[in-house]
């Protein structure tokens, strides 16, 4: 292998490097985010802006588990059930499309 070839290699992995970098670094603050919205949910469930905050969050995240999770919580907190209708399809359509969200909107909870 030629001095130009090793040169190239070491430039893509330097690359690729940076960029995993950057996935765990932009991962570790979304983890992060969550944590702090979790937070202020426990201490103030009443505040809903907090929840559409970690909704969004961990539709980011493609959280869906969490996702249900969380509904049936705001459920428990607002009395509100929603419906895929209710919510964001931009912004939530892979959960709705999930196998976790088309179990719980087509649950009975």
């Amino acid at each position: 292998m030629g001095l130009s070839k090793v040169i190239e290699n070491t430039s893509r992995l330097k690359a690729k490097s940076s960029q995993v970098f950057e996935v765990r670094q932009n991962w570790s603050g979304a983890l992060k985010k969550i944590e702090m919205i979790e937070k202020v949910i426990k201490t103030a469930p009443h505040l809903e802006d907090a929840w559409w905050s970690l909704l969004i969050s961990l539709s980011e995240m493609k959280k869906h588990s969490k996702i249900a999770d969380t509904l049936r919580a705001y459920h428990q907190q607002f009395g509100i059930r929603l419906t895929a209708d209710d919510i964001n399809q931009d912004i939530f359509g892979a959960f709705i499309n999930s196998p976790e969200g088309k179990a719980y909107f087509n649950s009975e909870e």
